[in-house]
């Protein structure tokens, strides 16, 4: 029973160190924080199933972002393959998402966004950037 205690003491520790750090990753990778946490949480689980497999040959982080970056490529792979039986090819989808930032003279669309561009703190001409 101690070694079920100290697994999920391990696992809660690994949670609290590295969570944040793990869904920024997985966030910047797919772009959405439903999926990002989806990952993550796959990725706990995974490792909570293969904890006896840690060696210390690496440091936790480090395994818990290689577990999280095979699920990062399984959920392309799934979207990949779930594309191709609906038949819409990736180029097919990017230019679906792409077109809808633009009218039907392809100039960019009027979101009320624009003023922004304005102000000087939005500039990439700000001299704190340079």
């Amino acid at each position: 029973m101690s070694n079920v205690r100290e697994k999920d003491n391990t696992i809660e520790r690994w949670f609290n160190l590295h969570a944040d750090e793990l869904f920024s990753w997985a966030f910047h990778k797919t772009s959405s924080k439903e999926i990002a946490e989806d990952l993550v949480q796959e990725t706990f689980l995974s490792a909570v199933k293969g904890f006896k497999n840690f060696k210390n040959e690496s440091k936790p982080k480090t395994w818990l972002f290689a577990i999280l970056n095979n699920k990062i490529i399984d959920f392309y792979r799934k979207m990949a393959k779930s594309s191709a039986i609906n038949g819409i090819s990736a180029e097919q989808k990017f230019i679906k998402q792409t077109n809808s930032f633009f009218d039907s003279n392809q100039n960019w669309k009027i979101t009320g966004n624009e003023v922004a561009w304005e102000e000087e703190v939005h500039l990439l001409d700000n001299s704190e950037f340079k």
